[in-house]
């Protein structure tokens, strides 16, 4: 039996560009996909050089390009002239800010396309205090969510169908997964997210928010967890299809994020 897919050309949503950065203003960066790709969301990280102890910077088309937030701390969002300042049909436009275009320094780039299709949406929303049905457009329920405040100096949470969604990850902390009730008061559903009454970090009266919320796509992503062996050869954690991007948190135990990726 064929294996069909839903998404045969992974480049229309999702591609990871690797640039050097040269400490000149308006530059542009191209991907190289088989198709272009206009992304709404890019992860940018330096790799090499006097930078490569600065953070991920993430921007998102619904917050705005120079709009960063920070994967390493609580910070919330900034205005940064300097950095990402546009996309174009193809690629991004980055400024001065030398942790994201220092001279001399390897950077990554990992970038996706908003899309039903590819199952990845951006929401932005105001914390109420009280319970919140947030609207999402991936019809599915959702298998991974993050949340970051945009005006607050809260932590980011991540919440994984496969891990249950009571329990939540820290972005910026190495620590294992713990239980909170009220970040997701329960599962989301095809249409919503519950969103609870944790005005710590997901839900406080007035502050603003982004969530970032994925589903599984056949031959695109897969979103899940495996149990280790402690073997030398490791486990096979089956997804489908050939990866490009991989991100690793340990769930049980104290451990850093790992991120890997196909460039």
């Amino acid at each position: 039996m064929a294996n069909y897919t839903t998404i045969d050309d992974s480049s229309v949503y999702f591609q990871t560009t690797l640039f050097s950065g040269n400490a000149t203003d308006n530059t542009a960066i191209t991907h190289g996909g088989n198709s272009d790709l206009e992304a709404d969301w890019t992860w940018i990280k330096c790799r090499s050089g006097a930078q490569a102890a600065q953070p991920h910077w993430i921007f998102d088309s619904v917050r705005g390009a120079t709009k960063p937030l920070l994967t390493n701390g609580n910070n919330p969002e900034d205005t940064e002239g300097g950095s990402l300042k546009s996309w174009q049909s193809n690629g991004f436009t980055l400024g001065l800010n030398n942790e994201i275009n220092g001279g001399s320094s390897a950077y990554a780039s990992w970038n996706w396309k908003e899309s039903t299709t590819a199952g990845f949406d951006i929401i932005s929303y105001t914390g109420t205090g009280s319970n919140i049905d947030l609207s999402h457009n991936l019809s599915a329920i959702p298998d991974w969510i993050m949340i970051k405040a945009r005006s607050g100096d809260d932590a980011w949470r991540i919440y994984s169908k496969a891990m249950g969604f009571a329990n939540r990850l820290v972005l910026s902390e190495a620590g294992a997964s713990s239980t909170n009730a009220l970040g997701l008061d329960s599962a989301p559903t095809s249409s919503v997210i519950n969103i609870g009454t944790d005005t710590a970090c997901t839900n406080q009266n007035n502050k603003t928010y982004i969530c970032y919320a994925f589903k599984n796509v056949q031959g695109f992503s897969k979103f899940g967890t495996y149990k280790g062996n402690g073997n030398a050869n490791g486990v096979f954690a089956f997804t489908g299809f050939k990866v490009g991007f991989v991100m690793i948190k340990k769930t049980d135990g104290s451990e850093n994020w790992k991120i890997w990726d196909n460039k």
